[in-house]
């Protein structure tokens, strides 16, 4: 037999050999060979297509193809296809059924908050596997395909950090229901006031030490220090803070600080050691908490002071700011503005409050880039009175937080807080804490803008100069 040039032995290997170009394929010499099927057909299809062949055993492969069976390009591919059907499909197919069905028990399972191991994954695994009645297909759930599967739906160990009772799991569905009635609802009503006069406040609580779970160190260390000044006692003791914004996306009055205290009150000498600022209003109690006579303190000293016109109020469901005699005997009398009240459903707080879903923890973020970064200025034996948990230090931090929030470029960020809450569906774009005071350009200048000596700490989201810790916070920069 002549041999063929390895121009002609080209031009087979390079001719469109799929099975969807032409009914059969050809070797090197041009002898007619079975195609392989295509591997994207469902095994559903195929044994609607075998159906069809053996309802009419006499028609040609054209005639088949005509009458509904158009994936059907080969006579070989009906013995493959009613094997792979009699032992429930192709090898790839069993595969991905086999994972769809563990991922399905997965997610079914993490929706009702059970805890799941690898042993469970498995098991599911091989239970989907004896579906299929080909012995010729041993699957044994092994490591390796563990560890694929794993990766393929981004599964990974976590830690339990809450641990939910079945009436809990089950009342989720209505909390999910009461917090969507109270966003359409709020909607509604929201239409009836300017922006700036839609309003949301909150408490948060701030530890007096706000230590951080986490540290560079060296590799092997089995016990990992932090330094704290008092590990029982100001890494749990707190104090409250509470800020007030707009649906316009600004802060309304000054910062409200609850501090605790054994008597509850402040004593004259405190107060008049106090560090005077203009941007914090200050008050305190036994627990560092809000009581329902400090909330009407606030509702004096920051919402009547700082409100006009009639406006709408909203606050979480705490028992000590949703009585409305408070509201009644203060608003809508004298000469001052209304106020309507919206409450927001118990365990809600978290879907519908601005200030829970964004903005406290923005707020939060800079508060313990402040701290962190004095622990490294600190020397106890030679500045004791630069100890931030000092109560005039933490006076003097919450000013620099509401003063560095309350600039333009921290506008879009509150008007988000709104939208993540679901009460508006204008959605801003927006910079962060860290990106708008913490990130800095390759061609900025590396030392402080004021004393051009010490390394920067912070952009100002005033100024926007980049400014040295000393300069920010012990100079307190205010008013810039």
């Amino acid at each position: 037999m002549e041999s063929h040039s390895s121009n002609s032995t080209s031009a087979f290997s390079t001719q469109d050999t799929s099975p969807e170009s032409s009914q059969f394929v050809c070797d090197d010499l041009g002898k007619e060979v079975s195609p392989d099927p295509p591997s994207n057909i469902s095994v559903e299809r195929k044994a609607e297509i075998l159906k069809l062949v053996d309802l009419h055993p006499k028609w040609s492969l054209s005639t088949l193809q005509a009458k509904g069976a158009k994936e059907l390009k080969h006579h070989s591919y009906i013995k493959r296809w009613r094997e792979q059907v009699q032992g429930g499909g192709t090898t790839f197919e069993k595969w991905n059924h086999i994972q769809r069905s563990t991922y399905e028990k997965f997610c079914e399972a993490r929706s009702n908050h059970k805890q799941i191991k690898g042993s469970n994954l498995r098991s599911w695994a091989l239970q989907a596997s004896q579906s299929f009645r080909d012995d010729s297909f041993a699957f044994k759930a092994s490591d390796s395909w563990l560890d694929g599967f794993k990766k393929k739906y981004r599964i990974t160990s976590r830690k339990v950090t809450k641990l939910v009772t079945k009436r809990e799991i089950k009342s989720s569905e209505d909390i999910q229901n009461s917090a969507k009635t109270f966003q359409i609802l709020f909607k509604e009503i929201s239409v009836k006031y300017r922006k700036d006069l839609i309003m949301n406040s909150d408490q948060v609580g701030f530890c007096y030490e706000l230590i951080s779970n986490r540290t560079l160190t060296h590799k092997g260390e089995k016990i990992v220090f932090g330094l704290a000044k008092s590990p029982t006692n100001l890494v749990t003791h707190s104090y409250t803070v509470q800020y007030l914004i707009t649906m316009a996306g600004t802060i309304v009055g000054d910062v409200f600080l609850c501090f605790q205290e054994k008597s509850g009150r402040l004593g004259q000498r405190v107060e008049n050691t106090i560090l005077p600022v203009s941007n914090v209003t200050i008050t305190c109690s036994t627990s560092g908490k809000l009581t329902t006579s400090l909330f009407e303190y606030y509702l004096d000293e920051v919402l009547l002071k700082n409100v006009k016109e009639d406006f709408l109020y909203l606050v979480d469901s705490w028992g000590g700011q949703t009585n409305v005699a408070s509201y009644s005997s203060r608003f809508g009398t004298n000469g001052n503005p209304s106020c309507e009240l919206k409450i927001i459903p118990k365990k809600c707080t978290s879907i519908c409050q601005p200030l829970d879903t964004t903005f406290n923890r923005q707020l939060k973020y800079f508060a313990r880039a402040i701290y962190e970064e004095s622990k490294l200025h600190y020397n106890e034996d030679l500045n004791p009175v630069d100890e931030i948990t000092t109560r005039n230090n933490i006076i003097r931090t919450h000013s620099l937080l509401h003063y560095q929030l309350s600039a333009p470029i921290f506008i879009p960020m509150i008007l988000y807080s709104w939208f993540s809450s679901g009460l508006t569906e204008e959605k801003p774009s927006f910079l962060s804490v860290k990106e708008a005071c913490f990130t800095f350009e390759p061609t900025e200048t590396t030392n402080c803008s004021i004393c051009s000596k010490q390394p920067r700490f912070i952009k100002c989201a005033k100024c926007r100069e980049n400014v040295c810790f000393e300069c920010f916070y012990y100079d307190y920069h205010f008013d810039c």
